[in-house]
């Protein structure tokens, strides 16, 4: 007696590897630069680019920059970038942490959605209590500072300088928590 599977007609994940590891910026020089990391604030959005606080920064230092930058992206997702990026020693890295309630979800319909409680609701067949329940669980803070912790004992062993700050979220996201 055998067992039939069922296979879908059309692939679940259509994304190639190089499709997922794609950076959002490279390095921009071969001496120090900054690199600036996170969600849409770091990004700049609704702001003139001369106005994101990465590049007066950069101007100020006259170091080029580069933005590891994702509107409504997840601590997983920036540690990520930060960790494969061509980071070097002296290279300066200002990481706007997030809250730790978001995570990265990739549809069957092969979207990607940065998932968080803002948002949430928007993202219809997600809409399950377990979700939403996990969202604002003390668990996510738990699987957040791992990666907080791996990108700084990455970032001290290359002898990069670094700052982490948490970014001005809405109170639902606001994770005071993580920073304790």
């Amino acid at each position: 007696m055998g067992i039939n599977i069922m296979l879908p007609s059309k692939p679940l994940w259509p994304y190639s590897q190089e499709d997922l590891l794609n950076l959002s910026s490279n390095r921009k020089s071969k001496d120090a630069q900054l690199w600036i990391v996170g969600c849409s604030f770091a990004h700049g959005i609704g702001i003139l680019e001369s106005q994101r606080f990465g590049n007066i920064i950069a101007e100020k230092l006259q170091l080029p920059v580069s933005f590891l930058t994702k509107p409504g992206s997840s601590i997983d997702w920036a540690a990520d970038q930060i960790i494969r990026s061509d980071i070097r020693q002296n290279d300066i890295v200002v990481w706007g942490i997030t809250g730790a309630s978001r995570f990265a979800y990739y549809d069957d319909f092969g979207c990607l959605h940065n998932v968080n409680t803002v948002n949430f609701d928007s993202i219809a067949y997600l809409k399950n209590n377990m979700y939403i329940t996990v969202l604002l669980s003390n668990q996510m803070i738990y699987n957040s500072i791992p990666k907080i912790e791996q990108v700084k004992n990455y970032l001290q062993k290359i002898n990069s300088q670094f700052i982490f700050g948490l970014l001005p979220l809405c109170a639902r996201e606001h994770d005071v928590q993580l920073m304790h």
